[in-house]
């Protein structure tokens, strides 16, 4: 799958994932897990393939894990660092995802 850098800053993203550094502008060819771990920041990222305009047409964004998950869909909470807040959400995920740790 490849995606592309469209940081709306224009500079380079450091992509721990990857563990290295993207160009803005710049091409990369990702795994289907990682396309759907940096797809969720839409503002960074868009798919530049079939393959990975699938994947990013099963992210929603604004649907909460707490809420995929009551309608019995499996999901997996992705945070830069849990809140309290996210309680509901580690509650009803599979798993959770975090960069930086968090409070819960």
């Amino acid at each position: 799958m490849r995606i592309k850098n469209v940081n709306p800053r224009g500079g380079a993203l450091y992509v721990p994932l990857l563990n290295r550094t993207v160009e803005h502008g710049e091409i990369v060819d990702v795994t289907e897990g990682e396309a759907e771990l940096l797809l969720v920041q839409e503002d960074n990222w868009r798919a530049t393939d079939k393959a990975a305009r699938e994947v990013a047409d099963t992210i929603e964004p604004d649907a909460t894990a707490a809420e995929k998950g009551e309608k019995g869909e499996a999901v997996v909470l992705v945070r830069y660092e849990t809140t309290p807040d996210d309680i509901h959400g580690v509650m009803v995920s599979q798993g959770v995802l975090t960069a930086h740790g968090g409070m819960t």
